[in-house]
């Protein structure tokens, strides 16, 4: 897994812990959450990807995790994601080699935190022209009061060729499959964020295909 610096605002690690804690603290009152497989505001481009899905060109980038250490991808997780969509028949997937330099994290709450990555993503992969669509994830981990490290919410991108967004989504603890999921560790540090990378992967393509199955109907 590969480190790149960036710092979070305090009051963004404040935000991302308070979700993080409730996320645990309500996991043992599943029926105060959404059974919805996340939020995913509306996109001209959604049927359009969805006409495609079958037969298209998806890049993945390595998925992404920011912590207050700063964002490390990891290798695995994405080509845990390539496998996934080969499984599921779903466009042709290959793992991207693009990097994208998220900075320091802007915008207020988690929403605003998604749509500024998705605007940095969308900067990277526009004018790309191996792929009709790029899929990313970002998982967002901080400290929590029992001294873990916990996610406190999933950002996953479909963005077109021209980075736009096509089929983005976003979970967190209001999410019952997101909390049911207890994402957390003991490890701390870059290795904790590696540790989470995984399961935090699992559960936004479990949610990916929710949303598209769903939709489907």
């Amino acid at each position: 897994m590969r480190a790149m610096k960036s710092n979070l605002s305090y009051s963004l690690l404040t935000t991302l812990t308070l979700a993080a804690s409730l996320a645990l603290s309500i996991a043992a009152e599943t029926r105060q959450t959404l059974d919805a497989p996340g939020f995913r505001p509306e996109s001209k481009d959604a049927k359009a990807f969805l006409k495609a899905l079958k037969t298209c060109r998806l890049e993945v980038l390595p998925v992404m995790v920011r912590s207050q250490e700063g964002t490390t991808t990891s290798a695995a997780a994405q080509e845990s994601v390539v496998a996934f969509l080969k499984e599921k028949h779903w466009g042709n997937p290959t793992a991207s080699a693009l990097e994208v330099d998220m900075g320091a994290p802007e915008g207020k709450a988690q929403f605003g935190l998604f749509e500024s990555d998705m605007k940095k993503i969308g900067q990277r992969v526009k004018g790309q022209k191996d792929a009709d669509y790029f899929l990313a994830i970002v998982q967002l981990a901080t400290p929590i009061p029992s001294g873990e490290v916990a996610l406190g919410g999933i950002h996953v991108y479909v963005l077109n060729a021209k980075g736009q967004n096509a089929y983005s989504f976003l979970l967190n603890s209001h999410h019952k499959m997101f909390v049911e999921a207890g994402l957390k560790t003991a490890v701390t540090g870059t290795e904790g964020s590696q540790v989470l990378a995984m399961p935090g992967t699992k559960v936004a393509l479990d949610a990916l295909e929710r949303q598209i199955r769903e939709k489907a109907k």
